[in-house]
């Protein structure tokens, strides 16, 4: 059985975090719209702040020990979320339509995340996570419900 420490899920949470990031930077250069452009501009922003609160939550967990063993399945699953290639390519930018997808699965594989580490961490961070948690959804309603007012 594999051990994993919850600052192994908290990093990839911060790869995940930085690849939105970038995601929606990119996304916010290449809109014509200013409305579209001020959008993804303030969905990178909140990405930077989570990929920070991440991190300094990864860095109090980096030298505390996985309490217990995980049973093989969940712990195969947990690699394969910890190992995840968190990229996005030109052809991911390429439509509208395109990015919206690959936006809304970004929102939604951190909630995931959020809910996979919530299972390991001690209760004194419960409260940071579920105000993330609350933010995230809030960013995944703002997507869809900007997709669909824009028909996209």
């Amino acid at each position: 059985m594999k051990a994993f420490g919850v600052s192994d899920l908290l990093a990839a949470m911060v790869r995940l975090e930085q690849t939105g990031h970038q995601f929606y930077t990119e996304l916010a250069v290449r809109s014509e719209d200013e409305e579209e452009k001020n959008f993804f501009s303030m969905l990178a922003k909140e990405e930077l702040k989570h990929e920070k609160i991440y991190a300094d939550l990864a860095e109090q967990y980096k030298s505390v020990e996985p309490e217990n063993q995980l049973d093989e399945p969940y712990g195969a699953y947990l690699d394969i979320l910890i190992n995840q290639n968190f990229s996005f390519t030109e052809e991911d930018l390429k439509d509208r339509e395109t990015a919206f997808k690959i936006a809304v699965g970004l929102e939604k594989d951190t909630l995931l995340f959020i809910s996979e580490v919530e299972l390991l961490i001690d209760t004194n961070h419960k409260e940071v996570f579920e105000k993330i948690k609350a933010e995230e959804r809030s960013h995944l309603r703002a997507l869809v419900a900007y997709r669909d007012s824009h028909n996209i």
